[in-house]
């Protein structure tokens, strides 16, 4: 049992609700624009998106740990990895294998839908399993973490509405950097708590490459561009005005950006941040996904 408690803790689920929500988007624009659902096609793709987060937790963790990062964090509900392997609980090889498999699934997957979808499905296949093995170890470290993210959470929404559509379109290749706007907007905030321990560890990331103070302004930029382009998409009817739900969540972004550009020396404030923030990043691309389906019933 301790076993199957300490595998649980390292694939982290209580974080796997960010690609989900992304799932959803891509989801529900293609049922928006008249595209049939496919059950069982879409549980298999939730299926990938999901494997691969827990693949990504999976070499954060070994990377972090054989870097030290992991044995100088102070470990918040929001950062510092699942410290499995800095307890003992886990061995680091067993760990990397884990990741491993997680990409032989997603790998499987992408096979599947390869033959049933067409090849347009391998480029962003390749790409997020590129993504999954090298974001810890390679792209956070020459200041590319980001814009990995950005991309990785675009392809969880990309890659439902491909295999529900067919193919690809301005609709989803636009509406999909919703996802990547709020997935790197939870990574940047995340960032905050380990700063130090990353510096260390040979991490390049925004905190670091441009300071608490800068990457506050780079977070808050984020968070705004988030709302901007999603209105940017209803005004061009490329999502419904239902979409606009979303918008309810504003005044607790508008709450997170208050106290990060004011408080992020302040490790109260920023944990009250660090909270709102995970509400806001889950809450905004959901509600667009509600939005949308709402206005496909129509």
């Amino acid at each position: 049992m301790a076993a199957w408690k300490s595998w649980l803790e390292e694939a982290r689920p209580q974080f796997l609700l960010a690609s989900l929500v992304s799932v959803l988007v891509g989801a529900s624009l293609a049922m928006y624009e008249g595209f049939p659902f496919k059950p069982f096609d879409f549980a298999l793709a939730t299926t990938g998106a999901l494997v691969a987060h827990i693949g990504i937790h999976a070499f954060n963790d070994y990377s972090d740990y054989m870097t030290g990062i992991d044995l100088r964090v102070r470990r918040t509900p929001f950062s510092g990895g699942s410290g499995v392997l800095p307890s003992g609980r886990l061995q680091p090889t067993h760990v990397y294998y884990f990741g491993v498999a997680c990409l032989l699934v997603v790998a499987s997957i992408g096979i599947y839908f390869t033959v049933t979808v067409g090849l347009a499905i391998l480029p962003i296949g390749l790409l997020g399993i590129a993504i999954v093995y090298s974001y810890t170890s390679h792209l956070a470290r020459v200041g590319l973490g980001e814009l990995g993210c950005v991309v990785g959470f675009a392809l969880w929404s990309i890659g439902p509405y491909l295999v529900l559509t067919g193919g690809y379109s301005l609709s989803i290749l636009s509406t999909s950097l919703v996802s990547g706007l709020t997935g790197v907007a939870l990574l940047i905030l995340n960032e905050f708590p380990d700063i130090e321990a990353d510096r260390v560890g040979g991490r390049r990331n925004i905190p670091i490459m441009f300071g608490l103070k800068g990457a506050s302004r780079i977070y808050s930029f984020v968070v705004a561009l988030a709302y901007v382009w999603l209105l940017v998409l209803v005004i061009t009817r490329i999502l419904p005005l239902s979409a606009l739900l979303a918008f309810v969540t504003l005044p607790i972004g508008i709450r997170v950006i208050t106290l990060v550009l004011k408080d992020y020396e302040s490790d109260e404030k920023l944990m009250k941040a660090l909270r709102l923030n995970v509400i806001m990043v889950l809450a905004l691309p959901f509600l667009v996904s509600v939005g949308t389906l709402i206005a496909s019933f129509r």
